[in-house]
C-alpha cells in the first residue's frame, strides 16, 4: 500500500520493512530513522521554548547531568521500578560529589523529596504535576491538565537533552527521546 493507516500504536521497527527503496529512510537502522522523525517533526511551541530557557537559565555555567526516575501510577509497578531506580542513587552522589548539578526527571513527588533532602541545592527541576504516594495519590481526573502535563513532559526531555551527561530508564519514552535527542 501507499498509504498506511493505523489506529493503534506501531513501532518504526514494524514500519522499517515497509519503507520503498526510493524513500529518504530506506536503509537506514531504526535509531536514525526515530532522529531524522525527531529532528522533522519534534518542533516545540514558543511557550514551551520559553519554559526551557527559564529552567536552562537556573543550569547555566555549571556542569550538569540529567537523571529521569520513572515512577508509576500502580504500586505494584513502583516496587518493580523501585529495584531499578536505586541503582540512580550512587550515580548521583558521585556526580555531585564532582560539581555536578542533576536536571531530576520524575512522575514521582517522594523522589525529589528524597534527592532534595540528599543533595540539596545539586538537585533541580521544575515545579510539575506529579504523583504524590505510592498509593498513587495525585491530582483527581478533574485536576489533571493534560497540555500543562505535556508541557512539562516536553520542557523535562529538552533541558535533558541540553545537559552534559544523562542516566535513564529506556523502557520509558522520556529517556528513550532524551537519548535520540543528545548527540
Amino acid at each position: 500500500e501507499r498509504v498506511v493507516i493505523s489506529d493503534y500504536l506501531i513501532g518504526v521497527v514494524d514500519l522499517q520493512p515497509w519503507i520503498p527503496d526510493a524513500h529518504p529512510l530506506a536503509g537506514l537502522t531504526v535509531d536514525e530513522i526515530v532522529r531524522r522523525l525527531v529532528e522533522k517533526y519534534f518542533v516545540p511551541n514558543w511557550r514551551i521554548r520559553d519554559r526551557v530557557a527559564e529552567q536552562m537559565s537556573l543550569l547555566e555555567g555549571r556542569k550538569t547531568v540529567a537523571v529521569h526516575i520513572q515512577g508509576a501510577d500502580d504500586p505494584d509497578a513502583l516496587r518493580k521500578l523501585d529495584a531499578v531506580n536505586r541503582h540512580y542513587l550512587p550515580v548521583v552522589k558521585q556526580a555531585t560529589a564532582r560539581g555536578y548539578a542533576v536536571w531530576l526527571l520524575t512522575d514521582y513527588q517522594p523522589y525529589v523529596d528524597d534527592y532534595r533532602a540528599r543533595f540539596g541545592d545539586a538537585i533541580v527541576c521544575q515545579d510539575a504535576m506529579r504523583i504524590l504516594s505510592a498509593d498513587g495519590g495525585s491530582a483527581t481526573a478533574g485536576e489533571i491538565d493534560p497540555q500543562r502535563m505535556g508541557e512539562e513532559l516536553v520542557t523535562d526531555v529538552l533541558v535533558a537533552a541540553s545537559c552534559d551527561r544523562f542516566i535513564g530508564n529506556g523502557a520509558y519514552n522520556p529517556s528513550s527521546l532524551v537519548d535520540f535527542l543528545m548527540e
